[in-house]
């Protein structure tokens, strides 16, 4: 019963995100490793079923990929090379044949097809990856992302092909092989793909980056992995880099592209019916080539980080949730960095950032942001007037500034005073709790960073003295409640 008054409460309320300001992103020193001439892609997964991500490069010029299996203490093992990966310019990892465990998917530019290792390192045997499979895509295929195009709950296949103006599409079957392949057309020379539901509909759509004709593509999913014809977007300069992320709140997925020749990102916010506001652009370094997109501080609203080609160098832009970032911060990462991933390679709960290198070095950077977040959110409350209702939360700082404490009642500061204490701590107590003490309640946790809200919840005292188990209906269980009490001497 009390669940059920918190949440028809809360619907009242409207949903509202926990926030904070977010502490300056910091990351630790940059490790380098070595991994293979021309790298262009990078891909955090668990390709061998361990429950650790695992980082995967494609090696263009050296023909081949690079894997690091995590490891239980941390940190990753030594590099593996797979060879005869011919033009590897594209690496997913993906469940897409239905086995128990992820597939490895690479592109070969050179050669117009797509090398498909099933199983990953658990088909190899834990030791190396199985004999893979070819299958054919379309002239020069460049990305690849898996996603389910169809609504059959299987990940299906799409490839940008960079010579051909086309999106080849590998529907997956139950058996784990694929339908005969189709393709959709898009602008010209894509070298960037993203899958998202842009319109709400619960189909999977797809946007290309189009770097010969300064476009992006926005294909809407139909049905049945059928899609309508292009709708193109200038994106403000020449589309190497391709992410889709909400960077406004809106719950929808907005596409964010890097543009090579005039240094800058470009933010093209996406519009309930899956059109696209005009882009609006945002300086970063030299050439980006990459935009990797995520919370890095856990104040709520997604960050961005963007790979600079030329400028060695990533721009990292917090992000303000409203589709605008603060200014950029500038690290250092060597060579011809191309290709960002983030994800939480420490295990540390933070977002980490992976960076492949075209001169055959991988950057791994560890975030240590200092952030707040709850460790205990609170549970509802009740109990019976005169009683004591508490309400309890956790946080914790990754650093060590202080915490401090203010309970709200609705959007009003809670203060001390009569039948209520703790309003400064991490521990609200409502007694002797009164009828209309009852409502929804949630801390904020604060320091020199900024603060963060828990999730709402709810205190309920009821208004009758005979409702003893709080229910809000007087009961045959308040009955046994009151006899219990009697029968063991209570006053």
């Amino acid at each position: 019963m009390l669940r059920t008054l918190a949440a028809a409460w809360l619907l009242t309320v409207g949903a509202q995100r926990a926030t904070a300001q977010g502490c300056p992103i910091a990351f630790g020193p940059r490790q380098a490793i070595t991994s293979g001439a021309g790298s262009y892609c990078v891909a955090a997964g668990d390709i061998n079923a361990d429950g650790r991500l695992d980082l995967v490069t494609a090696n263009s010029s050296a023909n081949s990929l690079a894997y690091w299996l995590g490891q239980p203490a941390g940190g990753f093992s030594a590099r593996t090379l797979v060879n005869s990966v011919t033009g590897a310019s594209c690496v997913a990892i993906a469940n897409v044949t239905g086995g128990p465990s992820p597939d490895l998917i690479a592109t070969n530019f050179t050669s117009s097809t797509l090398t498909l290792w099933t199983d990953a390192l658990v088909g190899g045997g834990g030791a190396a990856l199985p004999t893979p499979t070819v299958l054919q895509a379309g002239p020069s295929p460049f990305w690849v992302v898996a996603a389910d195009l169809n609504n059959d709950g299987r990940n299906d296949l799409a490839v940008a092909n960079f010579g051909a103006s086309t999106v080849s599409l590998l529907i997956a079957k139950p058996d784990g092989s694929f339908e005969p392949r189709r393709t959709v057309g898009i602008g010209s020379g894509s070298l960037a793909l993203v899958a998202a539901d842009f319109n709400g509909d619960g189909r999977v759509d797809l946007a290309a980056g189009n770097f010969a004709n300064f476009t992006i593509s926005v294909l809407l999913n139909t049905g049945n992995a059928n899609f309508a014809p292009r709708v193109d977007y200038a994106c403000g300069g020449t589309p190497r880099g391709l992410t889709a992320a909400d960077v406004n709140g809106d719950s929808r997925p907005d596409l964010l592209c890097a543009n090579n020749d005039d240094g800058s990102i470009a933010v093209l916010l996406c519009n309930a019916d899956g059109t696209f506001a005009p882009a609006e652009t945002f300086d970063v370094g030299v050439s980006p080539q990459s935009i990797g997109a995520g919370d890095l501080n856990n104040d709520g609203w997604t960050d961005l980080v963007v790979a600079n080609f030329q400028s060695g160098s990533l721009s990292v832009l917090p992000g303000l949730g409203n589709g605008r970032f603060r200014a950029p911060l500038s690290v250092n990462v060597g060579n011809q960095p191309a290709c960002v991933v983030l994800a939480d390679l420490s295990r540390d709960g933070l977002l980490d950032v992976a960076c492949a290198g075209f001169q055959s070095e991988m950057s791994l950077l560890t975030n240590q942001t200092e952030v707040l977040r709850f460790t205990l959110q609170p549970e509802p409350a009740s109990g019976a007037p005169g009683s004591v209702v508490r309400l309890t939360a956790a946080a914790a700082s990754s650093g060590t500034s202080p915490l401090s404490y203010r309970w709200f009642r609705g959007d009003t500061p809670v203060s001390d005073g009569f039948g209520v204490s703790g309003s400064a701590t991490n521990q609200l107590s409502l007694g002797p709790a009164l009828a209309g003490q009852s409502g929804v309640y949630r801390l904020r946790v604060s320091n020199g960073c900024g603060a963060v809200f828990s999730n709402w919840t709810y205190a309920h005292v009821p208004a009758c003295l005979a409702d003893l188990n709080a229910s809000g209906l007087v009961d045959v269980t308040d009955l046994y409640m009151y006899l219990d009490a009697w029968f063991a001497g209570c006053p």
